[in-house]
């Protein structure tokens, strides 16, 4: 019979690398040390510049209007200023439906919103990823790194495995955050910055504004919603429970009609 032994610790790198220079002599350690501070500089060079990818990234939530939405009163904290802020419907549905192509690139010039249109769909559909909430974090490997080449001009040269770790680290998140169902819709930069960082989504369904929100940001993003033809709700806290709900614009204009109706001078003043 065979035997193997397996050790339950596992030894450090660095451990690993002091033990077998021990007993080496200083030349061959001056050349050891000096070649992997080397790698590690070349590494963390790649690092950065990953990071420093041209990626553009907007982030949703997926919620039911009736059973999620009222609901999530800590969004409108974290997202919202607090409830100061709005909320924005979008209406995806066209995600459903089959990619096709009507404009060929030679048409660019003859129908270019046509064209663009198209295109600006079909990247919105090839890029918007529902978020993974886990509780481990994705880590590019040090050998992968290793093989990742920078060209003349100083720009990373690299598969499409490291690019799938890159997305995958785009669409993952902790899992304490798991309750905000979020979507990410990601971008090449060259895309963003064709339309100057200002994707065009004209997609909004609805607006609700935040509780908190004053009179005049409403006053605005009311004449917003008709510029847009959009439906704008205010919400409010209900009285009872710590749930939104939706009240109508009509009764917001009740009231700023009840204080024009308030005469500031009515009161006696004592001379």
């Amino acid at each position: 019979m065979y035997g193997y032994w397996i050790s339950e610790k596992i030894e450090l790198y660095d451990d690993a690398l002091r033990n077998i220079l021990e007993n080496k002599n200083k030349e061959f350690k001056r050349t050891v040390y000096q070649l992997t501070k080397e790698a590690n500089n070349e590494v963390q060079r790649k690092i950065k510049k990953l990071r420093n990818a041209n990626i553009r990234v907007a982030s949703f939530s997926e919620f039911d209007r009736y059973e999620n939405f009222a609901k999530n009163i800590q969004m409108w904290a974290h997202y919202a200023d607090n409830h100061r802020g709005f909320c924005v419907v979008y209406n995806l549905s066209f995600l459903k439906e089959k990619t096709i192509f009507s404009l060929e690139d030679y048409e660019y010039y003859k129908n270019r919103k046509g064209y663009l249109d198209e295109r600006l769909k079909a990247a919105i559909k090839g890029g918007i990823f529902p978020v993974i909430y886990t509780s481990n974090r994705i880590n590019v490997p040090v050998t992968k790194l290793k093989k990742i080449k920078i060209d003349a001009e100083g720009d990373l040269d690299h598969d499409s495995d490291i690019d799938a770790i890159l997305y995958k680290t785009y669409i993952v998140k902790s899992s304490n955050w798991s309750y905000e169902k979020e979507w990410r819709l990601i971008l090449d930069g060259n895309i963003s910055n064709f339309y100057d960082n200002k994707i065009p989504f004209p997609y909004i369904e609805k607006i609700y504004l935040g509780c908190r929100m004053d009179n005049q940001m409403i006053d605005t993003m009311r004449e917003i919603g008709k510029e847009l033809n959009v439906e704008v709700i205010i919400l409010k806290m209900d009285n009872k429970k710590f749930l939104l709900e939706e009240t109508s614009t009509q009764s917001y204009d009740w009231r700023k009609d009840m204080l024009k109706l308030n005469n500031p001078f009515k009161k006696d003043t004592k001379m």
